[in-house]
């Protein structure tokens, strides 16, 4: 029903697979999930043996999160355990409170944990990670823009100026973190203002237009696809 919608990037692909319907303009995020703990992890052996927290298994983070870590030489299945809940809401009190140690937390729920438990460290940034490992300029789409292919034909010039100001708007949180904290208060975003203002510099907020970045998601689907393939609706779009 949306003209314009922003999904998670695998969506993206299930939207299209379902309806041809839809094209992808481009992205609006990449990835902004961490390792962290609350013991010391100083290479991924280190993760062996841990049970690793994380949220909505086989959805793209949690898949993303398998493909870095077998990548780095742990099987995912024998040589940790990843155990899930629903919500960071749910994720955050079991590190908090002792229960849990280690976790895959997505921000801005990691600012809300690291100021509520001081002793939580950052492992790895799971962006930086695809970087390295797939040659990717940007890491890996987390939050995709999706526009109706017949809202685009119809409204062409309309469509180019809301992505050219979706862009400026983007420059703007990351430049004026403060000043966006207050904003999110006036449009009453539930997350509280200095958690805002601390979340954004780990939170990859980036416009990248769809014509530089297709090869990304092309490869960011085929792997995707390797692992799950109702991940993306069953088929890589064309």
């Amino acid at each position: 029903e949306p003209d314009i919608a922003i999904v998670p990037s695998n969506m993206a692909s299930i939207v299209y697979n379902k309806t041809k319907n839809y094209q992808i303009a481009g992205t609006t995020g990449f990835g902004s999930s961490y390792i962290v703990s609350t013991k010391d992890i100083n290479n991924y052996e280190d993760l062996k043996g841990k049970n690793i927290m994380s949220i909505g298994k086989g959805l793209t983070p949690d898949i993303t999160a398998q493909y870095i870590i077998s990548e780095k030489g742990l099987n995912t299945e024998s040589d940790v355990n990843f155990s899930y809940v629903n919500s960071p809401s749910e994720l955050v009190p079991m590190i908090v409170s002792g229960k849990e140690n280690t976790a895959i937390v997505q921000e801005p729920a990691l600012s809300v944990l690291m100021t509520k438990k001081e002793n939580v460290k950052i492992f790895k940034g799971l962006n930086d990670e695809y970087k390295e490992i797939a040659d990717s300029e940007y890491g890996y789409p987390q939050a995709t823009i999706i526009v109706k292919n017949s809202f685009l034909e119809e409204n062409k010039d309309f469509t180019n100026k809301f992505l050219d100001n979706f862009k400026e708007g983007i420059e703007w949180a990351n430049e004026n973190p403060s000043e966006l904290a207050t904003y999110c208060e006036e449009i009453e975003v539930s997350t509280e203002k200095p958690i805002i203002v601390k979340s954004i510099e780990r939170a990859n907020l980036k416009f990248v237009p769809i014509e530089d970045s297709k090869d990304i998601y092309k490869n960011y689907y085929k792997k995707l696809l390797d692992s799950n393939p109702k991940s993306l609706g069953g088929n890589i779009p064309d």
